[in-house]
């Protein structure tokens, strides 16, 4: 295994993050329209799901919320996959809808994934690839997974990160952080939406953050595979994919 190839993503760290959101301008502050514009739509389902108490009426809001949160992209879409394992706190029919979030999520156009494939290996896809089927297997919150085979004529699947993540991380992380830090000093508020004063919005929102940002590096993710691999090469119940390093970049 060589060293990474491609500049190892930077780790979570608020300011950073912050200063990053605010120097995309325009873009920012169409994205805080957008987002205070959620905000009010889910407000207004929250208190008429209270106010009516049907359980059609949750499963349309959960319906809703799933729509909105693909819409509003990456960070929105790994909020849900979070929330739908919290069965604690939410009922069988919004877990239900929370959990297409898991696996059912719009791929990117396969243009875009031959520009990232060939930039991080330097070479065209049909030198690096004895075939690159165009048709994901899987898409995520976080990129795709396409079929391919290698020139030495093994199958392999290749997975591409998402364009735009660390751009699109910045912006959503910065006005998710806002919102909580304006709601902690609402416990009122908070109450009445059905939270916990004493939970730890801020701190939920950064500790989303450094996950978010961890996962923009897919090198460092192979050396998890391949020590999840060696952990486990003695239990015949446990296979592991190889990483093949000559195409892996972070």
């Amino acid at each position: 295994m060589t060293s990474p190839r491609g500049p190892v993503p930077p780790q979570y760290d608020f300011s950073r993050v912050a200063a990053e959101a605010e120097a995309q301008g325009p873009l920012f502050e169409r994205r805080k329209r957008e987002f205070g514009w959620t905000i009010v739509c889910a407000c207004a389902w929250m208190v008429l799901v209270w106010l009516l108490r049907l359980p059609r009426l949750k499963v349309a809001f959960a319906r809703w919320a799933r729509q909105r949160m693909i819409h509003e992209g990456p960070v929105f879409i790994k909020l849900g996959q979070m929330l739908s394992t919290r069965v604690d706190a939410f009922g069988p029919e919004i877990i239900a809808e929370l959990a297409h979030l898991q696996d059912k999520v719009p791929s990117f156009p396969f243009e875009q994934v031959r520009a990232i494939v060939e930039a991080d290996l330097g070479e065209p896809l049909e030198t690096a690839f004895q075939s690159f089927d165009a048709l994901p297997l899987a898409a995520a919150s976080m990129g795709q997974v396409h079929p391919a085979t290698l020139p030495s004529g093994e199958a392999i699947v290749v997975k591409v990160l998402r364009p735009g993540l660390a751009e699109r991380f910045a912006v959503d992380l910065t006005l998710m952080r806002r919102l909580a830090q304006w709601l902690v000093t609402r416990p009122r508020l908070i109450r009445f939406l059905g939270g916990s004063p004493d939970t730890p919005y801020v701190s939920l929102v950064d500790r989303l953050g450094v996950s978010l940002y961890q996962q923009l590096d897919l090198w460092t993710e192979g050396l998890h595979g391949e020590r999840f691999a060696r952990n486990f090469a003695q239990d015949p119940r446990v296979s592991a994919p190889a990483i093949h390093w000559s195409h892996s970049s972070t």
